[in-house]
């Protein structure tokens, strides 16, 4: 089982309704030629059951489970998203969305030290431009942590 974590933005709705995640096979400029991408690439790498950290404007929303590998198939009626080309790369995940988002952005410089060579983080902002990214468990269970804490501590908000 591996990580992963998707920086969806726009896309969430339209992916967690449909259950799953999508990428172009390659941008489009205004040649109408483009480039790939790595983290549009990483599609392909996914396997069943590889797990998923669906993150919003540095928010966790949910957590996916992969349950088919990528397919190649046209963008999904829906999912927002001008300037791609209609073929892409598809994977289905069964997501479960959290009750209420974690934020991330208290904790960038301790996930930064974790989360290898071409995670998700740049080395000043905060989250790079990009789309779906590996991350070593270490990253993994640091979010993890933050979903458990964010339940544990909603739970005992709601008590009394």
């Amino acid at each position: 089982m591996a990580y992963w974590l998707v920086l969806q933005g726009k896309t969430f709705d339209a992916e967690s309704e449909g259950e799953y995640l999508w990428a172009p096979l390659h941008s489009v400029n205004k040649h109408g030629t483009g480039s790939d991408r790595y983290y549009w690439r990483n599609l392909e790498c996914l396997e069943v059951g590889d797990v998923v950290f669906c993150c919003v404007q540095q928010q966790i929303r949910a957590i996916a489970s992969v349950t088919k590998r990528f397919v190649h198939a046209k963008k999904p009626k829906g999912l927002p998203g001008q300037g791609w080309i209609k073929e892409g790369r598809l994977v289905c995940a069964a997501y479960e969305e959290l009750e209420t988002p974690v934020d991330t952005s208290s904790r960038l410089a301790a996930l930064r030290r974790l989360q290898g060579e071409n995670g998700p983080l740049d080395s000043r902002r905060g989250y790079k431009q990009g789309y779906i990214f590996s991350v070593p468990q270490a990253f993994a269970d640091s979010l993890l942590l933050l979903v458990r804490h964010g339940r544990e501590h909603r739970k005992h908000s709601t008590r009394g």
